[in-house]
């Protein structure tokens, strides 16, 4: 009896001993990435991995000889900010993770956010627009506009550009629409112009006649769509009831695989405001990095993956000064100007960038860019 507990005993020490020495092998930092891997959002979840996972391992070709490597660690959130808190706890209590890269929803970053700024670990955002993470803590960062700016050039654009002096909004309810919401609609009245509706829905719905019904009614000069891939259904359902306003949208819909889902005609003239990076940029880095990755993933990457291919070379860039958690921070911190292919970025104090917002439509079902940029 006691022999066999002597064995067990042993047997459990050296598990530990050894997950003691996966979790601290020399030079590994470890990231972890908190993103949709299921759920309506997958998609997206889909090529933010295969982004991740192609700059993780150009950095650690170059750095071979460095000592330094990263290691990713990959958490489903579902889109769900609970889910989401979770997985921040297990990366950074098990997994001992340096950083955190995500999420790509706003709600799940604002989740995480305290758990992270307590931990001192780096969360830097390739996606999360609401104008809230400004202020969520000294460790969290983001690549991506705030909407803060993107909603606000929105509306100068409808008001001062296209000359509508009425819109409507019809925005998915959660932290990223009724963010924009928010901030469209405020630069929008400043200026002089008149919201003359306001529709949310809730995520994951699949009717939106309701809600375009009553937009209708309003007759409003424009519609203000903030949505994600749900917009496909939208712009399908708008069509079948007959609407004709202007639509305007974000840079959400700078996405080539949504519009290919939308029927011929239906968002065709519609305008909306997107991130400077775009597959099409003649760029020499922006073309090296799109043929690496579809030859690994098998199709362009979409806006959110530029992002996180940044911020996982951001990241590279901050660790060449220390990899610890509040070296990161700090190295992260200083960075001006860095040559991405989503274009320059540097933060603010923060933790905010300022990048170029541009203009693109839809024209015979392709987006193009907007002559009046």
């Amino acid at each position: 009896m006691l022999r066999s507990s002597w064995l067990v005993l042993s047997s459990l020490l050296i598990a530990a001993l050894l997950a003691t020495v996966v979790c601290s092998r020399p030079g590994e930092t470890r990231i972890g990435v908190i993103l949709p891997l299921t759920g309506d959002m997958a998609k997206y979840g889909k090529t933010i991995s295969a982004a991740a996972d192609l700059a993780v391992d150009e950095i650690n070709k170059k750095q071979a000889t460095s000592g330094l490597k990263f290691k990713l660690v990959f958490e489903d959130d579902q889109l769900n900010p609970t889910t989401g808190a979770s997985a921040a706890r297990k990366l950074i209590d098990v997994d001992k993770v340096s950083a955190i890269i995500g999420s790509y929803a706003s709600s799940v970053t604002l989740a995480v956010a305290p758990i992270a700024e307590s931990s001192h670990v780096v969360l830097l955002s390739p996606g999360s627009s609401s104008p809230k993470i400004t202020e969520a803590g000294d460790y969290v960062f983001r690549n991506c506009v705030s909407d803060v700016y993107e909603g606000s050039e929105m509306a100068k654009f409808a008001y001062d550009k296209a000359k509508l002096r009425t819109c409507a909004i019809l925005y998915v309810n959660n932290e990223f629409g009724v963010g924009l919401r928010d901030v469209f609609r405020k630069k929008f009245e400043e200026l002089g112009g008149k919201v003359v509706a306001n529709e949310s829905y809730e995520q994951g719905s699949t009717d939106y006649r309701t809600q375009l019904a009553k937009t209708g009614i309003a007759k409003p000069e424009a519609i203000y769509l903030v949505g994600y891939q749900e917009m496909a259904t939208i712009f399908r359902q708008a069509k079948q009831l007959g609407i004709k306003s202007q639509w305007l949208a974000t840079t959400m819909l700078n996405d080539q695989s949504l519009v290919d889902k939308i029927p011929s005609g239906a968002a065709d003239g519609a305008i909306f405001a997107s991130w400077q990076y775009s597959p099409d940029n003649p760029d020499t880095l922006v073309q090296g990095f799109v043929a690496r990755f579809r030859a690994r993933a098998g199709m362009d990457p979409d806006v959110f993956a530029a992002n996180t291919y940044d911020a996982v070379y951001l990241l590279g860039e901050a660790a060449a000064k220390g990899s610890s958690r509040e070296a990161l921070r700090a190295g992260l911190a200083k960075i001006v100007g860095f040559q991405g292919v989503t274009g320059e970025t540097s933060f603010d104090k923060n933790g905010d960038v300022q990048k170029p917002i541009v203009f693109r439509t839809i024209t015979a079902g392709k987006i193009v860019n907007y002559a009046g940029n």
